[in-house]
């Protein structure tokens, strides 16, 4: 689930090909060192490797072609699951809920 936020973050980032740990940080509402520590487990299974932005002297994440297969595979994964739990519940059975999830289902829609 981290690595399809970080995808997420790429998408938004005002860095050109990646993003910064900040924002991941930031996204995430995490700590920079939390937000470290996961991304430098991603790192080591080869998902992301670090870049210089030579222009901000700073350093951008950038997701490998293995990050992004995995991170749609996760999301196909989710959508799965919506859809077998939407299959199963009654009519009659918890109202409440059955919005709850068509309303996550059209927030995953947006994100495709």
């Amino acid at each position: 689930m981290f690595l399809y936020s970080i995808k997420e973050c790429v998408e938004k980032s005002d860095c050109h090909e990646g993003v910064y740990l900040s924002e991941v940080a930031e996204y995430m509402k995490l700590s920079i060192p939390e937000t470290s520590k996961m991304v430098k487990s991603l790192e080591n299974k080869g998902y992301i490797i670090w870049k210089l932005d030579e222009k901000k002297e700073r350093t951008y994440l950038v997701l490998t072609n293995k990050a992004i297969e995995l991170s749609n595979c996760q999301k196909e994964k989710m959508i799965e699951a919506y859809e077998k739990i939407i299959s199963n519940i009654q009519e009659e059975d918890l109202a409440v809920t059955r919005c709850t999830l068509r309303k996550i289902r059209q927030l995953m829609e947006e994100i495709k």
